[in-house]
C-alpha cells in the first residue's frame, strides 16, 4: 500500500510515504474459481423496505448516525458465538496490522490511535462482533492481557453487507431448514489453529470480510451510503495516511456456515466489487 522513503545518509525513515498500490479493501476481485454471492445491503431488501434499518419501526438504534451493517450467519447454533482462542486473537491483531500496512504504532490499548487501541475497540462490547462476550464482560483477551484466567472472548456469527461469500455443498449435518433457506458457505474453522495469513490472503481472500456501517444519507442514484468501520481509518487519517477499512474473520465452528438465500445475490467470477457505497 505505502512505501517509506529513506534518507540514504542515515537509517532513519523520513516522514514521507508514497502510495504504491490501493488500500487493501479497494479494487477487490471475485475469484475465478467457485460460486460466489454478494451480501445485499438493507436498501436492496424488501424486509427493510429498501431503506437503511434505522428507518424500520421499532429498530433498537433509531439514530441519524451510521450503525453496523451486519448480516447473521446461521450455522453456529445453539449459540451464535464462537470462542476466539489465544492463537486466533493474535491472528486477528496481525490481520489489523497487515490491513494498516504496519503504519500504526502498536502502543497499548489506552493510547488512542495506536494499533492496540484499534484492536481493543473492535473487540469491545457493543461494537458488533463480541456483544456480551467481550473482555468488558469478563472474557479473556490475551493480546492486551485482560482476564487471562477466564474463557477467551467469543466472536459472533456475523458477516457484513457488500462482502462476498463462497458457496459450498451442504454437509451431511445440514438441517432441513438450512437446506431450504440457506446457502452453505466456506468459513474459517475456529476450532483449528489459524492458517498463515499470507496463504489465506492469497488463496481464500473471501474468508476475510470488511466491516461496513450503513448511514442515513441517500445518494442521487437512489443508493444509501455504506462506509468503513472506523478502527483503522481513524488513526490512519489522523496520521495523514490513506484510509483503509477494518477486516474481520468469517467464522464457523467447523469450516461451514450458512447465509440466507434471500440476503445474497449471485456475482460473476473475475469482476470487481466493493463492500462500500459509493465505491472506495
Amino acid at each position: 500500500m505505502i512505501e517509506a522513503i529513506f534518507d540514504s545518509s542515515s537509517s532513519t525513515a523520513l516522514c514521507q510515504y508514497r502510495q504504491i498500490s490501493p488500500p487493501a479493501d479497494e479494487n477487490l476481485i471475485v475469484p475465478r474459481d467457485g460460486e460466489y454471492f454478494r451480501i445485499l445491503h438493507d436498501f436492496e431488501l424488501d424486509e427493510y423496505k429498501y431503506k437503511p434499518r434505522q428507518f424500520n419501526p421499532g429498530w433498537e438504534q433509531q439514530t441519524p448516525t451510521a450503525v453496523p451493517s451486519t448480516r447473521m450467519m446461521w450455522g453456529c447454533r445453539p449459540s451464535d458465538f464462537v470462542p476466539m482462542k489465544r492463537e486466533w486473537q493474535f491472528w486477528l491483531y496481525e490481520l489489523l496490522e497487515w490491513a494498516s500496512d504496519r503504519l500504526i504504532p502498536r502502543g497499548d490499548m489506552n493510547e488512542i490511535n495506536s494499533l492496540s487501541w484499534a484492536y481493543a475497540n473492535l473487540i469491545a462490547n457493543h461494537r458488533a462482533f463480541t456483544d456480551q462476550h467481550a473482555p468488558e464482560n469478563g472474557f479473556a483477551d490475551y493480546v492486551t492481557g485482560r482476564n487471562e484466567a477466564a474463557k477467551p472472548y467469543e466472536w459472533k456469527s456475523l458477516h457484513a453487507t457488500g462482502n462476498i461469500v463462497k458457496r459450498i455443498s451442504h454437509p451431511a449435518s445440514a438441517t432441513a431448514w438450512h437446506r431450504t433457506n440457506c446457502y452453505a458457505i466456506e468459513a474459517l474453522n475456529l476450532s483449528k489453529p489459524p492458517p498463515k495469513l499470507g496463504y489465506l490472503l492469497d488463496k481464500t481472500p473471501y474468508l476475510i470480510g470488511w466491516a461496513t456501517e450503513q448511514g442515513v444519507t441517500q445518494l442521487p442514484d437512489g443508493q444509501w451510503v455504506v462506509s468503513r468501520f472506523p478502527q483503522l481509518r481513524v488513526p490512519l487519517s489522523a496520521a495523514k495516511f490513506p484510509e483503509v477499512g477494518t477486516p474481520f474473520p468469517v467464522v464457523s465452528r467447523d469450516g461451514v456456515n450458512y447465509i440466507k438465500k434471500t440476503h445474497v445475490v449471485r456475482i460473476n467470477n473475475g469482476v470487481k466489487y466493493s463492500p462500500y457505497v459509493p465505491v472506495k
